[in-house]
């Protein structure tokens, strides 16, 4: 074993708070965070993530440490091709989550000034970081912060989590182009991201698709056809984020 691979051995037992002698490179499964937490740690020390052999990574993980190690980055899966009355919707907008262990992703944190953590640093801003700081429970605060970058990032953003600004209004997380949600428990970090496209476009382009097909239609869309549209995208999206909650609360 090179002097290398011992000093990674060492990091991951570290991060994962495993025994040195109970970690297999090729074998550990790593979440998002301790990704991250081991990307970071790995670079101050000159290591190269992409040479280790390490074995699966849980969920999307960090997409600039991804992209390093040559893993695959799961594209986010349009809501797309609706049935309704009047035709077919291409795209209304992109859904993603994100779960993260409060537990698993405190022990990621390697420094008790969380402002000097290469951890923190690799997905949050200072001024990110220090709104977190005096939040009541700065740990499950920044656990949703990167559950919130992690949920934007499936939600079509495209760059590594930092470049992703989450800022807060009223106590709410808000960031531009995306709608956003973030809740806690105990053990749990939770976050929803919506990106919505253009519906007016969209209404258009399946007009203009229809009249291609010599289909006649109107000039406008009935108000009707698109409040139900919304009606059905809402049920099934609250459907959907209900199940993935109630999922991950369970499998703890």
């Amino acid at each position: 074993m090179s002097d290398r691979d011992s000093e990674v051995i060492e990091l991951v037992a570290r991060i994962t708070g495993r025994a040195p002698q109970d970690v297999r490179l090729g074998a550990v499964d790593l979440s998002s965070p301790q990704l991250a937490a081991l990307d970071g740690l790995c670079r101050k020390r000159g290591i190269d993530i992409s040479k280790i052999g390490l074995g699966s990574v849980i969920g999307l993980g960090h997409l600039a440490a991804a992209q390093r190690a040559e893993m695959p980055i799961p594209a986010a899966a349009p809501l797309q091709n609706i049935q309704l009355g009047f035709g077919r919707i291409p795209e209304l907008g992109r859904l993603g989550c994100d779960v993260q262990d409060i537990g698993e992703f405190k022990q990621c944190i390697d420094n008790t000034d969380y402002k000097r953590s290469v951890f923190l640093a690799e997905f949050a801003s200072p001024e990110e970081v220090a709104y977190c700081e005096n939040r009541p429970d700065p740990v499950a605060s920044l656990a949703g912060l990167m559950a919130a970058k992690e949920a934007i990032l499936k939600a079509g953003h495209h760059g590594p989590l930092k470049s992703i600004p989450v800022e807060h209004e009223n106590g709410a997380p808000v960031t531009r182009g995306f709608t956003l949600s973030v809740s806690h428990s105990a053990n749990t970090a939770f976050a929803v991201a919506l990106r919505f496209n253009d519906v007016s476009s969209l209404f258009r382009s399946a007009q203009a698709k229809s009249e291609l097909d010599g289909v006649e239609q109107t000039t406008r869309v009935p108000s009707g056809w698109q409040r139900a549209a919304w009606a059905i995208y809402h049920v099934a999206l609250l459907a959907a984020v209900a199940f993935l909650f109630v999922f991950s609360v369970a499998r703890r």
